[in-house]
């Protein structure tokens, strides 16, 4: 639920003389009485805070300022107590004289409210003995509540390919007011290339800060559209991740997501690039960290195992870079028993279930198309996951399912039955009958089988099945 903006016409700050939190810098607040206004570009901030790269106990406030200056966090537990003081630091400096500020908060209590604001103020000289400040400038009081990773459910939303469409973003967003979701994914080519940012404050972070980033946490995944023009390469200095890469790891709940970059579409030699794209050897490079990642017990103790990538590794348009993934990354999600992989790119609008080619279904966003606008709503807990696709007018256009026995037959039940497409599949050599049992036990079809390969059709999707061929039984999700 959205945490608002606390309004303060004047406020008297007194010196704090306890610590709040052990892991934040804690300085004192000195009195002193400030006028402060609704954030807006005129305050000195060109946006409001936004939460990000949030962890087990800590997470990072950013925003941009319209000017360079040394800037701060203060925090608490109320709006009247806030005498913490986050300041990013490295290598025994504050991370001073920059328009973009990342401060992440730490030793934070999961399911605590907190109450911050962000302070700036520009820097007018920076000699070494000579240091000249302006006016501080102070945002409104916002709140958000620490996510408990622990928790038994984790709900997440997804968007992809909008490029640029601030409105339907925050329209497709606005389509779970009033129901709970732990963060937003937006899954790449939400921009129409990367050129400024300027744009990026307007289409994207703005955007994104009046819809939900000033009390839920946003991860930002690249897709192809973000890594071309002159601010591709500026893109991380707004966005932050555990692992300063744009492919990271996370454990929430029952869930373990793994977020990879699938980079550009057309081969690195292309003349469009001009000898500047090395995306071949980073999608390389992220299939080591990939198969490190799935080998891990923290992947092997969740009860689902979601990828997160732009390109789908199926059901797309071939290009060089669907194919580089798939080739790389599809043996590796196959052989580690990746559950279900989030896309975009194809603006297919589906979710495909598990066949003979990827035994993880996928999920496929639309794109920024008239009427192909979606958002994705994931929830899990330990026995289940939930997939639906949602069109922009709030139209259910795909949904799935699974429990997690289902997807433990999936995993490590025999190869001689599968689905493909709309199809059981039986391999066997036998003259035995094949049965097609429901879920519950109750026996639907009895079939002589045909050849070496039966195909069972006319089955209802997204139901369960239990399969028996000769020697083989297998639970199956069609």
């Amino acid at each position: 639920m959205k945490q608002h903006p606390i309004n303060h016409s004047r406020r008297k700050w007194l010196k704090q003389t306890s610590l709040f939190c052990a892991g934040a810098m804690i300085l004192p607040v000195t009195a002193k009485e400030h006028k402060h206004s609704k954030t807006t570009v005129t305050d000195g901030f060109s946006t409001e805070p936004f939460l990000q790269n949030v962890t087990a106990n800590s997470i990072t406030i950013t925003w941009i300022c319209n000017t360079n200056s040394y800037s701060w966090v203060e925090y608490g537990s109320s709006a009247t107590l806030m005498g913490a003081k986050g300041i990013a630091k490295s290598g025994g400096l504050a991370l001073a004289n920059r328009k973009i500020n990342k401060v992440t908060l730490k030793s934070l209590f999961p399911g605590k409210q907190y109450f911050f604001r962000i302070v700036s103020k520009p820097i007018l000289k920076l000699a070494a003995y000579d240091k000249i400040y302006g006016a501080e400038k102070y945002s409104e009081t916002y709140s958000f509540v620490m996510p408990d990773m622990d928790n038994s459910t984790v709900t997440a939303l997804f968007l992809n390919d909008l490029k640029s469409n601030s409105e339907s973003l925050k329209k497709l967003i606005s389509l779970n007011s009033g129901q709970n979701y732990d963060f937003v994914c937006l899954n790449g080519n939400m921009i129409n290339n990367a050129e400024s940012e300027s744009q990026l404050i307007n289409d994207i972070i703005s955007p994104c800060c009046t819809a939900f980033a000033t009390h839920i946490p946003l991860f930002y995944n690249r897709g192809n559209l973000e890594t071309r023009g002159p601010w591709a390469r500026n893109f991380y200095d707004y966005f932050e991740t555990a692992t300063h890469e744009a492919y990271f790891s996370l454990r929430w709940g029952p869930v373990f997501f793994i977020f990879l970059d699938s980079g550009e579409d057309k081969d690195d030699s292309d003349s469009s690039y001009a000898e500047l794209s090395y995306f071949d050897e980073y999608r390389e490079q992220q299939s080591r960290w990939l198969e490190e990642q799935l080998q891990s017990d923290t992947a092997k103790d969740a009860s689902f195992r979601i990828v997160i990538m732009n390109y789908p590794t199926h059901h797309a348009d071939t290009c060089h870079g669907v194919e580089h993934c798939n080739q790389l990354f599809t043996p590796l999600m196959n052989r580690y028993h990746v559950n279900v992989l989030i896309a975009g790119y194809s603006g297919n609008s589906h979710i495909y279930t598990p066949d003979d080619n990827h035994k993880y279904s996928i999920a496929i966003g639309g794109n920024a198309d008239e009427g192909n606008r979606t958002i994705i709503q994931m929830t899990a807990n330990k026995d289940k996951i939930s997939l639906k696709i949602i069109g922009e007018n709030g139209e259910l256009k795909s949904s799935y399912d699974a429990d997690v026995d289902a997807l433990e037959n999936i995993k490590s039940g025999t190869n001689d039955i599968y689905v493909s497409g709309d199809k059981i599949c039986v391999n066997t050599t036998s003259t035995d009958a094949i049965q097609v049992f429901s879920a519950n036990g109750i026996l639907l079809r009895t079939i002589t089988p045909d050849s070496n390969i039966t195909y069972i059709s006319g089955l209802e999707k997204q139901t369960i099945y239990i399969v028996k061929a000769g020697k083989s039984t297998k639970k199956i999700l069609l």
